[in-house]
């Protein structure tokens, strides 16, 4: 089954026998994905579910930003190596962690001056990040260089996130720095949280073992006003209301009386739109690939102006999504214990 937006690309030209534009078969895809998700979640919103995602929010906070990649706290190593007909190079660097759909972390903490002896390549790496002593990439894709003559103007060096190799992502500037504004500047914010798409249940551990439900509500409701003209307390038994607002951030009200370094929510999980051809496509615990492969098609011949091959592939796909959903439906079943045979 192909994993990653590019072989899914390559198996759509080779069913299509023709060689289709990158950006249609880019939008197919991805549409194909948000078809199936929508269905899915439909059918059996626990396979969609992310979390526990663990949540520290401050005392006194009233706004907490949702984000599904951490800032990076450490600057990227930056070396020289022989090479170039440069004179002698002063430059600084960061980097930000990049998703599939091309959202970004904040920029990481500065890396400079970094002084060449003169003919010498920037080599800038970022290790692997590590949680708990175990690799893991997470959601992350790649890494984005920001690098410049001053902290103020750096610029993005590569066209297209540095993927990790032997968990590191290894860049060596072999040209002139692209100068700011002739290359994009770095992130104004985390907007990693695009694959979130609503807060299913937030809950902060007491001291006595057990948990606490803060409750969701409207940022207009009636419930928020009331709670938004009350002032917090010192005690973690405190009643909270929030809402998500822009599908990333958290309104609390009222603002919190102490902190919550352990609080943590769970969430649904929206598949980001798929940018690069080695972003992985979702879906792994249920099989999806006939229906992305004929939902994509039938886009693909609409694009063409196929409109009966398109129509033919549209209900292809949908009866193939009947069956994914009455496969994922039975998962309701407890322990399976009553089976409901479908057909093709």
């Amino acid at each position: 089954m192909p994993t990653t937006l590019g072989e899914w690309k390559a198996r759509i030209n080779d069913w299509m026998g023709e060689i289709m534009r990158d950006g249609i078969l880019t939008d197919a895809i991805n549409d194909a994905v948000e078809s199936l998700w929508m269905a899915v979640m439909k059918a059996n919103l626990s396979l969609m579910m992310g979390g526990p995602v663990t949540l520290s929010i401050a005392a006194a906070s009233e706004r907490q930003q949702l984000v599904s990649i951490a800032d990076p706290s450490a600057q990227p190593n930056g070396t020289y190596v022989s090479g170039g007909s440069f004179g002698i190079l002063v430059l600084y660097a960061a980097h930000t962690f990049v998703t599939d759909s091309g959202s970004e972390t904040k920029l990481s903490p500065i890396n400079g001056p970094l002084i060449s002896a003169g003919n010498q390549y920037l080599r800038l790496s970022v290790n692997l990040p590590v949680s708990s002593g175990v690799p893991s990439t997470g959601n992350i894709l790649g890494v984005n260089y920001y690098v410049g003559d001053a902290p103020e103007d750096l610029a993005k060096q590569n066209p297209v996130p540095v993927p990790f190799v032997n968990e590191q992502a290894i860049m060596v500037l072999g040209t002139p720095v692209v100068p700011f504004p002739q290359a994009p500047g770095p992130p104004s914010e985390n907007t990693t949280g695009d694959d979130i798409f609503y807060i299913r249940k937030l809950e902060v551990p007491l001291t006595s073992g057990g948990f606490k439900k803060w409750e969701q509500t409207d940022i207009d409701s009636q419930l928020m006003q009331l709670m938004s003209r009350t002032i917090a307390g010192t005690s973690e038994f405190q009643n909270y209301c929030y809402d998500l607002v822009n599908m990333r951030q958290l309104e609390i009200r009222p603002a919190t009386g102490i902190a919550f370094p352990s609080s943590r929510y769970f969430y649904v999980h929206k598949p980001r739109r798929l940018r690069y051809d080695n972003s992985t496509l979702p879906f792994f615990n249920f099989t999806s690939e006939p229906f992305i492969r004929e939902k994509a098609m039938a886009k693909c011949h609409y694009a063409n102006r196929d409109w009966d091959d398109s129509d033919k592939m549209e209900m292809r796909a949908a009866g193939t999504l009947l069956e994914i959903t009455s496969s994922v439906a039975q998962m309701n079943w407890a322990k399976d214990q009553y089976i409901q045979p479908y057909m093709r």
